[in-house]
Formats: C-alpha cells, sequence, structure tokens
C-alpha cells in the first residue's frame, strides 16, 4: 500500500463474491479501474494464473492479469465491467443473440486452442473428468437429494445406472479442455467482447459438458428454439474449427449423457 496515494486506496470497493471464497475489490489506479482478488487458496491461484498466461498467449478472451503478490493469495486484473450474459439474456435485448454467438465462439477457443499445449498437472484438484469426478457428481445427486427427500429407489440399479454412466462419459471422444462451470454468470460482456472469467475449475474432459452447462442453465431460462439455434451454432463453428466432420448422432448422444449428469 506505500506505492499509493491515500485517495486512491479510499477507492477501494469491495465487490459481490458471487458464492466463491474469493474476495474481490474494485480500484482506482490513474484514472484506471483494476480488479484485486485476496483468495486463501493459493493451489487454485496457481491453477488460475497458468490458466490465464496459457489462454492469453493463445489469444482467449480472458482477463489480463496485471500483477501477483509474492503471496499467491493476491492478484490484480483489467476490470472487465458488471455485465454478465446472465443480465442481456434476462432482459431478452436485441444483442442477446449475438452474445451468446461470441460466448460460443469463446467457448470453442477455450476447448480446442486452449487445450493445445495444455499441462494438465496445472489444474487445480482433478486434472480430468474421470470416473471418480463423475461418481463424485452423481454421489451428490444421491445424497442431497434422493435420500433427503426420502424418494424410494433400488440402489443397486441406481449405482449400475450410475457405473454406466461413467463408462460411457470417460469413453467419449473429443476429450478436450473442458471449463466444467461454464454458465452465463462468468461471461463477462465488455466492449461488445464475450470475456471469460472463473475457469481455474477447469480440466480435461468431454466439450459437450461445457455446452450443456451453458444452454441448460436453470436461471438464464433457454426456450427450446434458442437451446438448439445455439447447439446448432456451436456443432456448426466446432466442425470448422476442427476441420472435420463430427459423427453428429454420437455427439448428440454425448450431449444428451452430459445432460443427465
Amino acid at each position: 500500500t506505500e506505492n499509493f496515494a491515500h485517495a486512491q486506496l479510499e477507492t477501494l470497493v469491495q465487490l459481490s463474491a458471487s458464492g466463491s471464497n474469493r474476495n474481490y475489490f474494485r480500484f482506482m489506479e490513474q484514472e484506471k479501474s483494476i480488479i484485486v482478488t485476496y483468495n486463501e487458496n493459493v493451489a487454485e491461484n496457481e491453477a488460475f494464473f497458468y490458466m490465464t498466461a496459457h489462454f492469453s498467449a493463445k489469444k482467449i478472451p480472458v482477463p489480463t492479469l496485471y500483477c501477483i503478490d509474492k503471496s499467491r493469495k493476491i492478484y490484480a486484473q483489467n476490470d472487465l465491467g458488471s455485465t454478465e450474459l446472465l443480465k442481456f439474456q434476462l432482459a431478452k435485448t436485441v444483442q442477446t443473440k449475438t452474445y451468446y454467438q461470441k460466448t460460443l465462439d469463446a467457448l470453442i477457443a477455450i476447448q480446442i486452442d486452449g487445450n493445445e499445449g495444455f499441462d494438465y498437472s496445472k489444474c487445480y484438484d482433478f486434472d480430468r473428468f474421470d470416473a471418480n469426478v463423475i461418481l463424485h457428481d452423481l454421489y451428490y445427486f444421491k445424497n442431497y437429494f434422493l435420500d433427503l427427500l426420502d424418494i424410494h429407489y433400488s440402489k443397486k440399479n441406481l449405482l449400475e445406472e450410475f457405473n454406466q454412466l461413467s463408462q460411457k462419459l470417460v469413453a467419449m471422444p473429443l476429450q478436450k479442455f473442458m471449463f466444467r462451470d461454464f454458465q452465463a454468470r462468468n461471461v463477462m460482456i465488455f466492449d461488445q467482447k464475450a470475456y471469460l472469467i472463473d475457469y481455474q475449475g477447469g480440466m480435461k474432459g468431454p466439450v459437450q459438458y461445457d455446452l450443456v452447462s451453458l444452454l441448460w442453465q436453470a436461471k438464464a431460462n433457454l426456450n427450446d428454439s434458442e437451446k438448439q439455434e445455439y447447439y446448432n451454432y456451436y456443432l456448426q463453428h466446432l466442425q470448422q474449427k476442427l476441420n472435420i466432420d463430427i459423427d453428429l448422432n454420437s455427439f448428440e448422444e454425448g450431449y444428451h449423457l452430459c445432460l443427465i449428469i
């Protein structure tokens, strides 16, 4: 703090944490707005630092990381404003469709370009959407939905289905960088561009998972027509990016498997 005037420090304003353990602050420095983050979880921070540097080098639209404190618990990045993609969807503006398309373009970039040369040992917690991660999600459903509501079910049949689902998902083709939490709140619309944030929980996994996360986000409440339109847009541009003909039936099967998860 000795590097800044008292008047600058008074501009520090805490922002909503949006359900995470990270603390965000907006700070003015020489008439430029900066986002300062404080997070005790150094391992999570290190994943974010690595991914941000990697994606930035690939020209993927992510925040610019300005500096990192020696504690590795505090870092500063550029301010992408406060307008999430979700706000456009809820308001149903004339720009909503355009921004969803830009978001899907950014998703394809982080999945395909981001996967190239990515060191998955740098991931936080898990490096791959493997059977352990999948079963963890499925047991979360069992423990905090079925069991809490006292819904009767066959434990044997359910566990067999869990294992079948995990085996099918692990074997799916098109395993690239998986954002893991790709929702409209993690897309910032700034300067008419779509920027991706909060990707530090990413790992290797099926590309359909992120598409499902975006199109079926409960709060966004996309209708069937919108989901189909964005699904088609994504698939068309993914094929162009990969320069291959994707097996449409196989892709759709994987999409519905991810939807079940």
